[in-house]
């Protein structure tokens, strides 16, 4: 599964997005999958990431529903 980051790590991607996007608080890591798998126009790199990431906000909703 490829992804957008570049040479950028995923922690380095991650830190930026908490200060840049989220005021310092922490870039949890369903966040970090779409931005890393998904452009700015809501394009995913492929067919199998954008299953994953509705698998994961599946998941989510369930464990929050608990």
């Amino acid at each position: 599964m490829s992804h957008k980051t570049g040479s950028m790590s995923f922690v380095a991607m991650q830190h930026e997005i908490s200060q840049k996007e989220l005021n310092g608080e922490e870039c949890d890591r369903i966040t970090l999958f779409k931005r890393t798998y998904c452009n700015s126009a809501g394009v995913w790199a492929n067919a199998h990431a954008k299953e994953c990431y509705n698998e994961m906000q599946r998941l989510l909703a369930e464990s929050e529903a608990e």
